[in-house]
């Protein structure tokens, strides 16, 4: 993101900014949401 302007305006509130790269394996639609932990059936079952 490239900020150009900005004014900033808050009524005493936290807020935060995680600036975040997408990404994805090349792997299954299982393994990347997953993210290397053991699959449990009965949690994704619906």
């Amino acid at each position: 993101m490239n900020l150009i302007n900005a004014q900033l305006n808050t009524n005493n509130s936290s807020f935060a900014y995680v600036a975040q790269s997408p990404w994805i394996f090349q792997d299954t639609f299982r393994n990347n949401i997953l993210l290397n932990r053991p699959y449990d059936q009965q949690r994704y079952r619906n």
